[in-house]
């Protein structure tokens, strides 16, 4: 008798088991189907036009398009051959460096390119590898992977205050890359994204970071991701023995509204030397512009055609005022 209701109980026991196993893996189901559909809905309509997926980058630019003239290595403007004929620079950095909202040859890499050129008896090359949307971590991808076939002098990183920005679980690239990206499960992706969200806000009230403007937050939530992806550019550059500036680009806020900006780019400076690169902060060239003057309607991190100028013009200054030029294009 006594082994009869072991046996039933035993039964009850696996059955209960078996019951609650597949309760969960139903729940578990239900949750990945409406996460996907979710996802698709909210990230999965509207192709961007000149992009395609990319397994290390998440995405980049469609190789040979007419329509978005992009080149056969899938990078903006007409091909480069990988030997050099003259001295060579190249720019890695966001939409900003592509030349967002103006004809590519405006892009202030473009400009200094002419000015270079019309100035020294040199071939002067500057290969924009930029691509809008990035963050510094697909940067570094990008500087590992193919920065290099090209044989640059120079690398200039072109760092804007969103860069720290995680490229699919903040919303600094207008979440191009969650159209690309394709989970293995969607309910894990998501849970992924609100641990990293709520961890962030948890840091931000602990370290009493400021939550405007954005930037702010992000360097101070992030500083130490900021800190290992320069010593990262750097200890990549040093391997191939390319020198690297960091041109920290601007952020077109009205003086109101900037309050605290002068401090971050001071530290981004102090940051880029200390780990052994030069740099060269943009924003001080827009001392005295009306802000509206020089960027994009309704749009603090794009300038116009009259602020990529103003880039190319102080780029090209600083490089001589720091025998940049000289020094490093005639070891």
């Amino acid at each position: 008798m006594f082994v009869k209701i072991s046996s039933m109980i035993n039964k009850n026991n696996i059955l209960n088991v078996v019951l609650v196993v597949t309760s969960l893996l139903f729940f578990a189901g239900i949750c990945e189907i409406s996460m996907i559909f979710y996802y698709k809905s909210k990230h999965g309509n509207s192709e961007p036009i000149c992009l395609q997926a990319d397994e290390n980058l998440i995405y980049r630019f469609k190789a040979n398009s007419e329509q978005c003239n992009t080149n056969a290595m899938g990078y903006l403007g007409h091909d480069y051959p990988l030997e050099k004929s003259g001295k060579r620079i190249v720019i890695i950095g966001d939409s900003v460096a592509a030349g967002l909202g103006m004809p590519f040859g405006r892009s202030f890499g473009k400009l200094l390119e002419k000015k270079l050129n019309a100035d020294f008896e040199s071939a002067y090359e500057v290969i924009v590898l930029a691509v809008p949307g990035y963050s510094t971590s697909q940067e570094i991808v990008l500087l590992k992977d193919e920065v290099f076939r090209y044989n640059p002098d120079l690398i200039i990183v072109a760092y804007h205050l969103n860069d720290p920005a995680h490229p699919l679980f903040d919303n600094a690239g207008g979440q191009v890359g969650l159209y690309f990206k394709k989970p293995v499960s969607y309910a894990f992706f998501y849970l992924k994204r609100l641990v990293y969200r709520t961890k962030s806000r948890i840091k931000g009230m602990q370290s009493d970071c400021p939550k405007e403007p954005w930037s702010l937050f992000l360097h101070c939530v992030y500083w130490s991701d900021v800190k290992k992806n320069f010593r990262e550019i750097m200890a990549i550059s040093r391997k191939k023995s390319t020198p690297v500036v960091f041109a920290f680009l601007p952020l077109l806020l009205d003086p109101v509204d900037a309050k605290g900006l002068d401090g971050l780019y001071d530290r981004l400076g102090d940051l880029a030397q200390e780990s052994g690169a030069q740099s060269v902060n943009l924003m001080q060239a827009f001392q005295g512009y009306d802000m509206e003057s020089v960027k994009l309607p309704d749009d603090a991190w794009h300038p116009n055609e009259t602020g990529h100028r103003i880039i190319a013009e102080r780029l090209f200054s600083y490089f001589m005022d720091n025998n940049i030029l000289m020094g490093t294009f005639n070891n």
